[in-house]
């Protein structure tokens, strides 16, 4: 068996480690798939192994490393969505930003999971949108570990968290910086 072609340029998305591994890679058509590890990711690409901030492409005999994207990768961007702002409120412990405004799909970009210290969480990555979480006084790199007091370790809880802020309910969420824990309760408008 001969060496593969040069790899083709893939993004991703997400991962899941564990016993169900997987992730979500958008091949050089741009088209995101969800796939486990053996699985194809495109043409002559195969998942070959899930990290927590990357994966490894095997394609002919060759592997590659696949790491996030260091900014959000390009997307449709849609309506123009409000632009959110702490009030008053961020300086009692508290954020607000307007309903509506927690997008399922920036979470996903700007979170990534991440295991550090006993204690698994979601990271904000640098040079992503974190949407209302600069509202929520959050800054890239920390590690939100609570979600209303129940871990934050799993994915379905992106899109729980936007549903509780565009519902307009106050979310309360414990996060790392800096090795210190800190909590705080985001309110939207």
């Amino acid at each position: 068996m001969g060496d593969a072609a040069p790899l083709t340029p893939h993004t991703l998305y997400a991962v899941r480690a564990g016993a169900r591994a997987g992730a979500i890679i958008a091949g050089p058509d741009g088209v995101q798939k969800a796939v486990r590890v053996g699985e194809t990711v495109s043409e002559g690409v195969v998942l070959a192994a899930v990290a927590t901030d990357h994966v490894v492409l095997g394609h002919g005999r060759t592997r590659t490393r696949l790491d996030f994207p260091a900014a959000p990768p390009a997307a449709n961007p849609g309506p123009a969505q409000p632009v959110m702002a702490a009030t008053g409120q961020a300086a009692a412990g508290q954020a607000t930003a307007g309903p509506g405004a927690a997008d399922p799909a920036t979470y996903a970009t700007a979170l990534r999971p991440v295991s550090a210290n006993g204690a698994d969480g979601y990271v904000w990555r640098p040079g992503t949108d974190g949407g209302v979480l600069a509202a929520a006084r959050l800054r890239p790199g920390d590690v939100i570990l609570r979600i209303n007091g129940t871990p934050f370790d799993r994915s379905e809880r992106l899109e729980e968290l936007a549903a509780d802020i565009a519902a307009g309910h106050a979310v309360d969420l414990e996060y790392r910086r800096n090795g210190s824990v800190f909590s705080i309760r985001y309110t939207p408008e």
